[in-house]
């Protein structure tokens, strides 16, 4: 269906219902397809339903705005990923591999990477009703956020290791086997960064805080 067509197709809205969240939204989809001057119309309506729960949950994912994910011109889809809240976690616990236990384990203070090092896996395993396995796995992660430390560094950000989960380094030993030819590696991450741009608030590679191999600094902590 060609751009203009969708125009022409816009659904016709009962202007008396147009207060509805569920009327907005649709007209926000629509106008969203259609695209050129209709892109900001789709974010004003957007901006609209975005206070109500369950809208931006669609809109994350919702086919009709992958313009916004896509192609957009910058600005707008700096606005679309504000409004719909896409962003890259702040918080160690709040990584997709420990997100759905990061409740539990922040009341038992158990939610940045040091504090999950000191565990006995075992009884964090008992304690949360998961097996030991996918504790073990929750610490290879936080040994990983932990690598500068020995060094005297700060931990890794969630956002960095955020972008490592997604090209598939969940662990130091992971991590040391793709920086062994990190050209590839860092076409690797900034592939996730461009297939996924409506989940980063960031454009390219060098903005995030992971250094290249080539500086010594990196060479010693990915050293064997």
């Amino acid at each position: 269906m060609a751009a203009g067509d969708v125009h022409e197709e816009l659904p016709a809205v009962d202007e008396d219902h147009l207060s509805t969240m569920t009327a907005v939204y649709t007209r926000a989809c629509w106008h969203a397809i259609r695209g050129g001057d209709g892109l900001g119309m789709a974010l004003d309506d957007l901006a609209t339903v975005s206070a109500m729960p369950g809208f931006t949950d669609w809109a994350r994912h919702d086919p009709s705005f992958h313009v916004f994910r896509t192609t957009a011109p910058p600005a707008d889809r700096r606005r679309y990923r504000d409004l719909v809240g896409l962003a890259l976690p702040v918080a160690f616990a709040d990584l997709p591999p420990l997100r759905a236990h990061a409740g539990e384990l922040r009341k038992l203070d158990v939610a940045t990477p040091a504090e999950l090092l000191r565990e006995n896996p075992e009884d964090l395993a008992r304690e949360l009703k998961v097996t030991v396995a996918r504790v073990r796995r929750w610490q290879a992660l936080a040994a990983l956020a932990m690598l500068r430390s020995r060094s005297g560094g700060e931990p890794l950000t969630a956002a960095a290791l955020s972008l490592l989960l997604a090209a598939g380094v969940d662990s130091v030993d992971a991590l040391r086997a793709v920086t062994r030819q990190d050209a590839v590696f860092r076409a690797r991450l900034q592939a996730v960064i461009d297939e996924q741009a409506a989940d980063y608030r960031i454009e390219d590679i060098d903005q995030i805080d992971i250094p290249p191999r080539r500086d010594r600094f990196w060479r010693r902590l990915t050293a064997a």
